[in-house]
């Protein structure tokens, strides 16, 4: 279940000037926004654990207490985000009001069920993620997001869904300061996952420092091949540049998104006591031609 992780790499995405004309996108309607600019995360629209990846071992979860809704300096002006706090290996368990991570209590289903979940002992290496309440077919994803300034977490977005009947959905852009023993923070990993066919999982760097302290973009194109559409295949962008794409291993059932700081395993050193992410809008938007059942179906709850 969400094998992310950067250390995974099959192919290196070409730079820009490398990779041809790309199939220009004939997008539809925005079937999904967010801009956070409440006071407390949409429970319409989102759900916010807790969370914990199985498979990924010395992390403690996904947290709801590690996420707020308020406004932050941009440029000359500021916006209002999604703050996603990590914690990491110096956070003090004895601070007043120190959050506790999660453990899985065993057997239980799904994993998604807040009430399977008991209290950790420690807060280290938690982060939040949010999910949709709805699942998504194919369209353009985006997401403007400051990631992560320091290594110990990962500034993620994926598409989830699988069944259990090999019906798998996954698409990911990974974002982490300090990555592995390649330390350079202008990587961004890009990942697709299909049925039982196997996965797709490139690197690129995307020339500058995605923990600079700015706001970037990033977004994906999914073409599944329906009518309309032409072949099918996923393209990458940093701030509106594409930096990959597959034709390979391209999922086709919709799924919910996932936005957020998940504390991998992979991402290097937890060295700190807290950092941020801040998130300052999720857009879905749909192809031209799409049905409202294939743009917006119901996901399980």
């Amino acid at each position: 279940m969400l094998s992310l992780s950067l250390t995974s790499v099959v192919c290196v995405g070409l730079p820009p000037s490398a990779q041809g004309a790309a199939i220009l996108p004939v997008p539809g309607r925005v079937v999904f926004y967010d801009d956070f600019g409440g006071t407390r995360v949409d429970s319409a629209k989102w759900y916010e654990g807790p969370f914990r990846i199985l498979s990924s071992p010395m992390n403690n979860g996904a947290i709801p207490q590690n996420l707020s809704v308020h406004s932050v300096p941009d440029g000359p002006g500021v916006v209002s985000v999604l703050d996603v706090a990590l914690r990491g290996d110096k956070y003090d368990d004895g601070a007043k009001d120190a959050v506790r991570g999660v453990i899985q209590i065993p057997g239980c289903t799904p994993a998604v069920l807040p009430s399977c979940y008991a209290p950790a002992s420690t807060g280290k290496r938690t982060g939040g993620l949010l999910w949709t309440t709805a699942a998504f077919g194919s369209g353009r994803y985006e997401v403007r997001m400051k990631t992560m300034p320091l290594g110990g977490g990962c500034s993620c977005i994926w598409n989830y869904y699988d069944p259990g009947n090999g019906a798998y959905t996954e698409i990911d852009t990974e974002v982490a300061a300090n990555a592995g023993q390649d330390a350079r923070p202008s990587l961004v990993g890009f990942n697709s996952y299909a049925g039982q066919d196997g996965a797709t999982n490139m690197i690129s760097d995307v020339g500058t420092p995605q923990n600079d302290g700015r706001f970037h973009t990033y977004r994906w194109d999914w073409y599944d091949g329906s009518a309309g559409q032409g072949p099918a295949h996923i393209d990458w962008y940093v701030d509106g540049v594409r930096y990959a794409m597959t034709n390979a291993n391209v999922p086709t059932h919709p799924a919910q998104l996932w936005v957020g700081g998940w504390p991998a395993p992979w991402s290097g050193d937890y060295a700190y006591a807290t950092q941020h992410l801040y998130i300052d809008w999720v857009k879905i938007t749909s192809w031209r031609g799409r049905t409202e059942a294939a743009e917006n179906a119901t996901a399980p709850k």
